[in-house]
């Protein structure tokens, strides 16, 4: 069994009132143990919450219920090697990609992780990352 790096979007299902109830049977039936996160997709969610009109809700719920139950690796210098080749990748072909999506990515590769997301579309253009989709 593989394990997984949970994108934002996926992450943010947790903290929603009206969760996405694949994503929800998807996280409870894989062990917490295979399943990681990025201080990447954390600082978006930060973002997320700053941007909010609740701020201090989402904040709250960012914090009880994602921070104590995922594992988050941090852009380290293996995920910083893989970021370049990435970035010069998508630069020689012409498939711009965000930054934040290039820097998740590269942790995901550098620690063999799929990457589990509903934006497909943002990673594609990244030669030998996996990646599932556990909205459909």
């Amino acid at each position: 069994m593989p394990n997984y790096l949970l994108d934002t979007d996926v992450l943010s299902q947790l903290t929603r009132e009206r969760p996405h109830p694949q994503v929800i049977r998807r996280i409870f039936t894989i062990p917490f143990s295979r399943q990681f996160s990025s201080t990447i997709s954390i600082g978006e969610m930060f973002y997320g919450a700053y941007r909010s009109a609740r701020p201090d809700y989402h904040l709250k719920r960012i914090r009880d219920i994602i921070l104590p139950h995922f594992h988050l690796l941090a852009f380290d210098l293996a995920a910083s090697e893989r970021y370049g080749r990435v970035r010069a990748n998508a630069e020689r072909t012409g498939h711009p990609l965000a930054i934040s999506d290039m820097l998740i990515a590269a942790i995901a590769l550098a620690h063999n992780l799929v990457v589990v997301t509903g934006n497909r579309q943002h990673f594609l253009p990244i030669p030998g990352l996996e990646m599932e989709d556990w909205f459909s």
